[in-house]
Parts: structure tokens; sequence; C-alpha cells
């Protein structure tokens, strides 16, 4: 007849039993299926715990029915149960570690390969949120279970402020320079640029897209992009009225 073995994490696993198969017989078969060492397992059916040395005949299994397994911790061991994983993990510990102790490396971070900084720890529904607190002081003992979330990973956003390189052309000559800036930098700080460059701008205005541009502003507030071209015309650019812009170009 087919068993179900049902763990205390949920995961359940379906051995083939014999009338006269002795219970110590079907713990090594759910060692094969689980990884669980037999030493470790304890199986209750209706309420009682099963012994290694009898047979499953006296104990009523039915064809479909299902026998508890607890799981018992080595010593010095605790049973990690993290969510979406059939399997328990068992770390090995001391009631004076941290909580970090149980995250990074040889721990749950190296054992499911999810950054430490994803993982929520749980024991009785408490967050071990407090890095430096020890497991003792979380009422933590080898009987304890550690259940951990695996919070989902933080879409990361564009990087805004990075580099980038534009072309500066010289109206008059039609030279081009390329001049690697940041989206932060003003228009000012772009001519100083261009003067480390031995490109005089100080008398000189830019067009970006046939605007003017303002020297307070930045290059970001211009809307300037990678590869974008900005015009360098020598001379001024006046505001003598709000929304009028006038250009003075010298001859």
């Amino acid at each position: 007849m087919e068993v179900d073995f049902e763990l205390s994490n949920g995961s359940k696993y379906r051995i083939e039993v014999g009338f006269f198969d002795t219970v110590l017989d079907i713990k090594e078969r759910l060692e094969k299926c689980s990884g669980i060492p037999v030493k470790q397992q304890s199986v209750l059916f209706n309420n009682t715990f099963m012994d290694d040395e009898k047979d499953v005949q006296p104990y009523g299994l039915w064809e479909g029915c299902c026998v508890e397994v607890l799981v018992n911790p080595e010593a010095g061991k605790l049973q990690v149960h993290v969510k979406g994983l059939e399997d328990l993990i068992f770390l090995k510990f001391d009631k004076s570690n941290t909580v970090n102790f149980l995250k990074p490396k040889e721990g749950i971070h190296e054992r499911i390969g999810v950054p430490a900084n994803r993982l929520l720890l749980l024991h009785q529904n408490r967050k071990l949120s407090d890095p430096v607190l020890t497991l003792a002081e979380f009422g933590v003992s080898e009987q304890s279970r550690i259940d951990v979330l695996i919070k989902p990973a933080k879409t990361l956003s564009p990087k805004r402020h990075s580099t980038m390189n534009i072309i500066v052309e010289q109206a008059r000559t039609n030279k081009e320079v390329y001049v690697e800036v940041k989206s932060t930098d003003t228009v000012s700080g772009l001519k100083e640029k261009l003067q480390a460059l031995e490109i005089a701008a100080d008398e000189h205005f830019f067009v970006h897209n046939q605007s003017p541009m303002s020297d307070k502003k930045t290059l970001e507030w211009h809307r300037v992009e990678e590869g974008h071209v900005l015009t360098i015309f020598q001379g001024s650019v006046t505001s003598p009225e709000p929304g009028y812009t006038e250009l003075e170009e010298d001859i």
C-alpha cells in the first residue's frame, strides 16, 4: 500500500509500505526520499509514536493514510524552514550566536543562494530583526524552528546623473569636440571643462535643439542626453522680457 508521510514544513512523500515492514524500514525509505537521517525522524500516527522495532501492521495504517513526521535536530543544530523549499535546512549554532550568524556565509544565504538582505527570519511569528541580539535572547533553542521568507528582489532603477559623452560644435569653424559630462553639470560647468580643453567659452552661449541654454541650468534640465550636439556661438543671451529671449551674436 502507498502511505503519505508529511513533514512539519508541509512537504509530503508517498512511500510503498508493506504490513510486515518495520517502522525502521519505512524510516530508511523516507531518508532516501527526503534526505533526513533516520535518527532525526519521529513518526506519529493517530497520536501514537511508532516504535522502530515494531511492524507497521499493529498501528493500523491503510492505503492513502497520512503519517506525521517530526524532525529532531541534532545536538547543536537548528532547523530552518525556507518558504517555497520542501526540505528543511539544519544549521550548527550556539545560543550566543547573533541573528547575523544565520544569514551570511555557511548560513542560510549560502545554502539557498539568496542574498542575505532578502532573508526575513521569523521565530514563533516574531521577526528576528535586531542583528546584534543573540538567538538565546529571542528564545531560540535546539528544538526551535526558524521560518524564512524571501523578500522579492528590488528592481534597479536606471542610474541618474551618470556620465555621458556629448558633442560641442563651434558654429564659426564647424569643429567638433567630444566632452564627458554629468547630467547634473550646469552650462557654466561645461564652459569650465571647455576652458580646460583650451576652448575659450566665457564669452559664448550654447544652443541645444534650437534653444539657447542658461548658464545656471543643468544639462539634465535642458534635456541633454548621450550623443547630443550642443552648438557654441560667440556672444551672449539677454532676456529683456519674460518669455522673450534675444540672441546677441558677435559678427
